[in-house]
């Protein structure tokens, strides 16, 4: 669960995410959590969030065991002509991520380079084939892919955006 964009700018969702792992990781006995355990998962926004988080854990050497992107967004440095998007995408930016460096790997997942996700812990992500994020997530599932993370990609035929059950 993180703040809304309405709440905070971004990426300050990244950096709860990143804070609650660390301290779900140094109280785990306290909640009775396996610290060779800890996984992150998000779904659309908070899909690109829990992946951001990830590569964060990933350069601070964090054990992280596993990550679950369902139908993530994976990176602003995606070309028009690689991505589908909505219309709108470029104000909504603008707006949420004024005076912020959208390149960086910390915050593009799906464009992090490979010295970074070669580490990376093993990944699983769930693709609608009629969503409207599913080139995000192809582009994220090659380039992990061609970075050697263990990546397990479900491409769920039909589906579009927000497909799993509330």
């Amino acid at each position: 669960d993180y703040r809304l964009l309405f709440d905070k700018t971004f990426p300050s969702p990244v950096d709860e995410a990143i804070d609650t792992v660390h301290y779900l990781y140094e109280h785990a006995e306290e909640y009775d959590v396996d610290k060779d355990k800890i996984f992150v998962h998000g779904e659309s926004a908070g899909g690109h969030i829990a992946a951001c988080a990830a590569v964060v854990l990933t350069e601070e050497n964090f054990p992280l065991r596993g990550a679950m992107y369902h139908y993530p967004f994976a990176t602003f440095t995606a070309r028009p002509e690689d991505v589908d998007m909505a219309q709108g995408f470029d104000m909504l930016t603008a707006a949420f991520a004024k005076d912020v460096d959208l390149t960086v790997p910390e915050l593009s997942p799906g464009a992090a380079p490979v010295e970074i996700l070669k580490k990376h812990c093993p990944v699983f992500l769930e693709i609608g084939t009629n969503d409207i994020l599913k080139d995000q997530g192809e582009l994220m599932a090659k380039h992990y892919e061609e970075c050697g993370v263990d990546i397990t990609v479900i491409r769920l035929e039909g589906a579009t955006h927000a497909f799993l059950p509330v």
